[in-house]
């Protein structure tokens, strides 16, 4: 199932690539697709300069089922 980002989740993205952080002293990341803080452990943060974007291995699309070796960069950072 393929994962179509929202005019919310674009806009999250950009912010995300530009630093904004919207979680500012929150406790957890939050994925930018789903809005879900739950299962940190099985969420990609983006390596990015200053990106602060995270996405869930299955909110991702294609959905991947582990954290990728090495850096991993959301969409808006590699430019698709």
């Amino acid at each position: 199932a393929e994962v179509w980002p929202t005019r919310a989740t674009a806009e999250a993205i950009a912010d995300a690539a530009e630093g904004v952080d919207h979680y500012e002293g929150a406790d957890s990341i939050v994925c930018l697709t789903c809005g879900s803080g739950e299962d940190d452990e099985l969420m990609l943060l983006c390596d990015g300069d200053g990106c602060e974007a995270a996405y869930h291995l299955l909110c991702v699309s294609p959905p991947l089922s582990a954290i990728p070796r090495g850096d991993w960069l959301c969409a808006h950072c590699c430019g698709g």
